[in-house]
Protein backbone atom coordinates (compact mmCIF):
# COMPACT_ATOMS: atom_id res chain seq x y z
CA UNK A 1 0.00 0.00 0.00
CA UNK A 2 3.32 2.35 -0.42
CA UNK A 3 2.99 5.77 -1.86
CA UNK A 4 6.22 7.63 -1.87
CA UNK A 5 5.78 11.36 -0.36
CA UNK A 6 7.23 13.96 -2.71
CA UNK A 7 10.72 14.53 -0.23
CA UNK A 8 11.36 10.26 -1.21
CA UNK A 9 10.67 10.73 -4.79
CA UNK A 10 13.37 13.41 -5.03
CA UNK A 11 15.62 11.02 -2.90
CA UNK A 12 14.47 8.31 -5.33
CA UNK A 13 15.33 10.22 -7.99
CA UNK A 14 18.53 11.57 -7.28
CA UNK A 15 19.65 7.68 -6.36
CA UNK A 16 18.07 6.35 -9.94
CA UNK A 17 20.55 9.54 -11.60
CA UNK A 18 23.56 7.35 -10.76
CA UNK A 19 22.20 3.74 -11.20
CA UNK A 20 23.02 3.70 -14.85
CA UNK A 21 20.34 1.38 -17.00
CA UNK A 22 18.36 0.17 -13.99
CA UNK A 23 17.99 3.27 -12.68
CA UNK A 24 16.21 4.85 -16.33
CA UNK A 25 14.38 1.84 -15.70
CA UNK A 26 13.01 2.66 -11.96
CA UNK A 27 12.37 6.41 -13.89
CA UNK A 28 10.31 4.97 -16.59
CA UNK A 29 8.30 3.14 -14.39
CA UNK A 30 7.35 6.39 -12.23
CA UNK A 31 6.86 8.40 -15.11
CA UNK A 32 4.30 6.01 -16.58
CA UNK A 33 3.06 4.38 -14.45
CA UNK A 34 4.09 0.50 -16.13
CA UNK A 35 5.10 -2.53 -14.75
CA UNK A 36 9.06 -3.32 -14.36
CA UNK A 37 9.35 -5.99 -16.75
CA UNK A 38 7.12 -4.36 -19.58
CA UNK A 39 9.43 -1.28 -19.55
CA UNK A 40 12.66 -3.51 -19.16
CA UNK A 41 12.02 -4.90 -22.21
CA UNK A 42 10.58 -1.52 -24.12
CA UNK A 43 12.00 -2.34 -27.91
CA UNK A 44 12.92 0.13 -30.02
CA UNK A 45 9.71 -0.45 -32.46
CA UNK A 46 7.26 -0.15 -29.81
CA UNK A 47 8.24 3.72 -29.91
CA UNK A 48 6.67 6.03 -32.46
CA UNK A 49 6.58 9.06 -31.71
CA UNK A 50 5.69 10.46 -28.44
CA UNK A 51 3.94 6.97 -28.01
CA UNK A 52 5.02 3.74 -26.31
CA UNK A 53 2.32 0.93 -27.89
CA UNK A 54 3.10 -2.12 -25.81
CA UNK A 55 1.81 -5.46 -27.73
CA UNK A 56 -0.31 -7.48 -25.79
CA UNK A 57 2.02 -10.38 -25.70
CA UNK A 58 4.49 -8.39 -23.30
CA UNK A 59 1.10 -7.18 -21.11
CA UNK A 60 0.45 -8.46 -18.43
CA UNK A 61 -3.17 -8.87 -18.94
CA UNK A 62 -3.12 -9.52 -22.47
CA UNK A 63 -4.57 -6.29 -23.36
CA UNK A 64 -2.47 -3.85 -26.01
CA UNK A 65 -1.96 -0.15 -24.10
CA UNK A 66 -0.77 2.71 -25.68
CA UNK A 67 0.97 4.73 -23.33
CA UNK A 68 1.95 8.33 -23.81
CA UNK A 69 5.60 9.54 -23.23
CA UNK A 70 5.52 13.01 -22.00
CA UNK A 71 8.64 15.47 -22.14
CA UNK A 72 10.02 13.85 -18.74
CA UNK A 73 9.37 9.89 -19.90
CA UNK A 74 10.91 10.89 -23.32
CA UNK A 75 13.79 12.53 -21.86
CA UNK A 76 14.77 8.93 -20.04
CA UNK A 77 14.17 6.57 -23.18
CA UNK A 78 16.39 8.85 -24.40
CA UNK A 79 19.19 8.72 -22.08
CA UNK A 80 19.42 5.00 -22.29
CA UNK A 81 22.53 3.72 -23.83
CA UNK A 82 22.33 2.50 -26.97
CA UNK A 83 23.16 -0.86 -26.21
CA UNK A 84 21.17 -3.11 -28.07
CA UNK A 85 19.46 -3.24 -31.63
CA UNK A 86 16.21 -4.22 -30.61
CA UNK A 87 15.69 -3.15 -26.67
CA UNK A 88 16.22 0.48 -25.16
CA UNK A 89 17.40 -1.03 -22.21
CA UNK A 90 19.83 -3.71 -23.67
CA UNK A 91 21.46 -5.93 -21.26
CA UNK A 92 24.82 -4.20 -19.74
CA UNK A 93 26.43 -7.35 -18.51
CA UNK A 94 27.11 -8.85 -21.62
CA UNK A 95 24.69 -10.86 -21.75
CA UNK A 96 24.75 -13.49 -24.94
CA UNK A 97 22.60 -12.33 -27.57
CA UNK A 98 20.21 -9.38 -27.74
CA UNK A 99 18.46 -9.03 -24.59
CA UNK A 100 16.68 -6.66 -22.33
CA UNK A 101 18.04 -5.82 -18.56
CA UNK A 102 17.08 -7.95 -16.12
CA UNK A 103 17.74 -9.12 -12.21
CA UNK A 104 16.91 -5.86 -10.30
CA UNK A 105 17.28 -7.60 -7.04
CA UNK A 106 21.04 -5.99 -6.65
CA UNK A 107 19.25 -2.26 -8.06
CA UNK A 108 16.54 -2.45 -5.50
CA UNK A 109 18.80 -3.52 -2.51
CA UNK A 110 21.38 -0.24 -3.67
CA UNK A 111 18.33 2.00 -3.54
CA UNK A 112 17.48 1.18 -0.11
CA UNK A 113 21.07 1.92 0.67
CA UNK A 114 21.33 4.92 -1.05
CA UNK A 115 18.09 6.52 -0.96
CA UNK A 116 17.09 6.25 2.71
CA UNK A 117 14.17 5.27 1.28
CA UNK A 118 14.46 1.67 3.37
CA UNK A 119 11.77 -0.04 2.04
CA UNK A 120 11.55 0.55 -1.32
CA UNK A 121 9.57 -1.55 -3.61
CA UNK A 122 9.75 -1.34 -7.27
CA UNK A 123 5.77 -1.48 -7.64
CA UNK A 124 5.33 1.02 -4.85
CA UNK A 125 6.71 3.52 -8.02
CA UNK A 126 3.66 2.19 -10.01
CA UNK A 127 1.26 2.87 -7.63
CA UNK A 128 2.93 6.68 -6.38
CA UNK A 129 2.38 7.27 -10.35
CA UNK A 130 -1.43 6.01 -10.05
CA UNK A 131 -2.32 7.79 -7.19
CA UNK A 132 -0.57 11.52 -8.06
CA UNK A 133 -2.29 11.09 -11.49
CA UNK A 134 -5.96 11.01 -9.16
CA UNK A 135 -4.67 13.79 -6.85
CA UNK A 136 -4.30 15.95 -9.74
CA UNK A 137 -7.85 15.26 -10.70
CA UNK A 138 -8.00 12.65 -12.95
CA UNK A 139 -10.33 9.57 -12.21
CA UNK A 140 -9.84 6.42 -11.06
CA UNK A 141 -11.04 5.54 -14.64
CA UNK A 142 -8.67 7.22 -16.38
CA UNK A 143 -5.46 5.95 -14.06
CA UNK A 144 -7.12 2.36 -14.49
CA UNK A 145 -6.54 3.16 -18.19
CA UNK A 146 -2.68 4.52 -18.37
CA UNK A 147 -2.32 1.49 -15.55
CA UNK A 148 -4.08 -0.99 -18.21
CA UNK A 149 -6.19 -2.53 -15.70
CA UNK A 150 -8.78 -4.41 -16.93
CA UNK A 151 -11.97 -2.89 -17.04
CA UNK A 152 -15.32 -4.57 -15.38
CA UNK A 153 -19.01 -4.65 -16.75
CA UNK A 154 -20.48 -4.89 -20.30
CA UNK A 155 -18.87 -1.72 -21.03
CA UNK A 156 -15.49 -2.86 -21.43
CA UNK A 157 -17.42 -5.43 -24.74
CA UNK A 158 -18.66 -2.52 -26.25
CA UNK A 159 -16.63 0.53 -25.50
CA UNK A 160 -13.52 0.50 -27.92
CA UNK A 161 -11.87 4.11 -26.92
CA UNK A 162 -8.23 4.31 -26.11
CA UNK A 163 -8.88 7.16 -24.15
CA UNK A 164 -5.68 8.11 -25.37
CA UNK A 165 -6.03 11.80 -25.35
CA UNK A 166 -6.73 11.63 -21.67
CA UNK A 167 -4.06 9.60 -21.10
CA UNK A 168 -1.96 11.60 -22.51
CA UNK A 169 -3.65 15.04 -20.40
CA UNK A 170 -3.38 13.10 -17.38
CA UNK A 171 0.68 11.56 -17.87
CA UNK A 172 1.77 15.46 -18.95
CA UNK A 173 0.40 16.53 -15.67
CA UNK A 174 1.76 14.28 -13.82
CA UNK A 175 5.37 14.85 -15.50
CA UNK A 176 4.82 18.58 -15.01
CA UNK A 177 4.13 17.54 -11.26
CA UNK A 178 6.80 15.73 -11.09
CA UNK A 179 9.55 18.08 -12.30
CA UNK A 180 8.10 20.86 -10.23
CA UNK A 181 8.90 17.77 -6.74
CA UNK A 182 12.05 17.17 -8.55
CA UNK A 183 13.36 21.19 -8.44
CA UNK A 184 12.25 21.50 -4.63
CA UNK A 185 14.97 21.50 -2.88
CA UNK A 186 16.12 18.00 -1.18
CA UNK A 187 15.30 16.84 2.21
CA UNK A 188 17.57 13.77 3.37
CA UNK A 189 15.51 10.83 4.31
CA UNK A 190 17.80 10.25 6.84
CA UNK A 191 17.57 13.19 8.56
CA UNK A 192 13.77 13.29 8.32
CA UNK A 193 13.84 9.82 10.08
CA UNK A 194 16.18 12.11 13.14
CA UNK A 195 13.83 14.52 13.51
Amino acid sequence: DRVYSDDEIKALWKTFDGMGISGQVFKLCLTTGQRLNECAAMEHSEISSNEWTLPAVRSKNKRPNVIPLSNLALEVVSNAPNLSETYVFGSPSGATGDVPIQHFSTARKRVRKLSGVSDFRIHDLRRTCATNLTKLGFGRFIADCVLNHAQQGVGRVYDRYEYLKEKTEALDAWSTRLQAILAENVVSIGSMKKA
